[in-house]
């Protein structure tokens, strides 16, 4: 669809027309994986276990991200739940690039012993948050934070 229909239409259409395509555009569908992550709240911080396996544990401020990336975006689940087959084996090496508070880079190394990660992200405040999780999961020698842009 062109740009100036697309334009037009958001401007024109009332919200209960636009709401069920929204979904679509922004990958909100259901996972193709199956992967269940529950995200608690606790004194100094969240926990997230997925699969009742593996157990990340985030400061509160990332909490919107990980229910973006663990709850309700379908593609991103899918994506990580890629991620984490692959992590289990061969595991290896990853490159975050891009890495905002390096969540897959985090559940890598967290994903089996033997993975190491470096994670590229120039913001400041997001790889402050980043340094906090990288302490909180104990991967201080298995995860690089670089404040590189790629």
């Amino acid at each position: 669809m062109p740009r100036f229909l697309r334009r037009w239409a958001g401007v024109m259409l009332p919200e209960a027309v636009k709401a069920p395509f929204r979904g679509r555009l922004y990958g909100f569908r259901a996972p193709r994986a199956t992967m269940r992550a529950e995200i608690r709240e606790e004194a100094g911080g969240c926990v997230v276990t997925i699969d009742e396996a593996l157990v990340l544990r985030a400061p509160r401020a990332v909490l919107p991200d990980l229910r973006y990336h663990l709850q309700t975006n379908g593609e991103s689940m899918d994506e990580i739940a890629n991620l984490l087959q692959v992590a289990r084996d061969p595991g290896g090496l990853l490159f975050d690039v891009g890495g905002h508070v390096s969540l897959l880079a985090h559940l890598f190394c967290l994903a089996s012993p033997r993975n190491r990660a470096i994670s590229f992200e120039p913001s400041p405040s997001l790889r402050r948050l980043a340094e906090q999780m990288r302490a909180m999961n104990g991967l201080n020698d298995r995860l690089v934070l670089s404040a590189n842009a790629i």
